[in-house]
This record gives C-alpha cells, sequence and structure tokens, in this order.
C-alpha cells in the first residue's frame, strides 16, 4: 500500500509521485519519472519529463520550516520548489504511482512570462544537457509566439546562445 511505501522509506525528506490530469474530455499520465544517475534537477525540470505538480509532493515538516514556495513568481512557483527542496535535502523519492487527479479546464492559459524568465535565469546554469534547454526555450517561445510576442526574442536570443551546444 501507499502507506507502507513512505512507512519503508522513512529517511526520506521528500517524496513525488506521478498526477492524472483530466482536462474534462479525456484523462491522462503527465510526464513525470526519477531522477537519472549524473542528473541534476534543473535537468529533469527543463527536460519537460517531470510534472512537479505541488499536489504530488509529500514533504516532512523540517523541510518546509526553511524551504517556502517562492511567492515573488507566479508561474513555475512547483519546479522552484521542487528543485529547492531536491539539491538542499539530499534529493527526492519518486514514487512510481498516479495518485493525484488533476481537473484542467480546456482554457487559454495564462503565461507569466517575467516568472518564466526568473525561473530560467535561476536555474539554467544547473542544466547539464542543453537540449533539455533547448526543449524548455522552443516551448516558451512557442508560446510567447501565442500569448505575448514582447518576449520571443528573449527566448530566440536565448536559443541562438546555446544552438552551437545542441545534439540535432
Amino acid at each position: 500500500s501507499d502507506f507502507l511505501f513512505i512507512k519503508k522509506n522513512k529517511n526520506v525528506k521528500a517524496l513525488y509521485s506521478g498526477v492524472l490530469i483530466d482536462n474534462g474530455e479525456r484523462r491522462y499520465k503527465a510526464p513525470t519519472r526519477e531522477v537519472y544517475n549524473g542528473e541534476t534537477y534543473e535537468d529533469l525540470v527543463f527536460s519537460g519529463e517531470n510534472f512537479a505538480q505541488a499536489s504530488t509532493l509529500v514533504v516532512e515538516k523540517e523541510v518546509l520550516k526553511t524551504i517556502c514556495f517562492d511567492e515573488t513568481i507566479y508561474q513555475h512557483e512547483d519546479m522552484d520548489f521542487y528543485i529547492k527542496i531536491g539539491k538542499s535535502f539530499g534529493g527526492w523519492m519518486y514514487y512510481d504511482k498516479y495518485l493525484t487527479i488533476v481537473h484542467w479546464k480546456k482554457e487559454k492559459k495564462i503565461q507569466d512570462f517575467e516568472s518564466m524568465i526568473i525561473f530560467y535565469n535561476r536555474y539554467k546554469f544547473g542544466v547539464v544537457d542543453p537540449n533539455n534547454l533547448a526543449r524548455y526555450l522552443t516551448w516558451a517561445w512557442v508560446c510567447a509566439a501565442r500569448f505575448n510576442e514582447t518576449y520571443k526574442e528573449f527566448y530566440l536570443n536565448e536559443l541562438k546562445g546555446i544552438f552551437w551546444k545542441v545534439n540535432i
């Protein structure tokens, strides 16, 4: 059972599990996985293969006394929290179950590009694999092209800066 898993791994300070997305038409698994050996938390988050949804995070009380959500950013605050805990407390344990259901309506999502840039600048230097940065920047550029063209140039310039490092 889920409780036995947590009890068996009592030295773990923080764990997360998978999440199911329900958009009203279908229910599907969000991409989530463990951190691979040699991979940084930044790599996992920027790869797009980890849906760090706050409702799947189980964290010891002592950890929460030292690390809090960054309330100054309005996008990626879950991923920011995930990285800070992973780096500060020896890592996360991934529980390979999908225990949380997130209900998302099919509305146009509002992107907070200022927060996205703060998050990107805060963690880009922790990324080992430039392909992960390229994936994130491409996604962010597409969002900017769709929702707020003011930020397209920022993401394009960042992509140009890492292009020579990316394996195509």
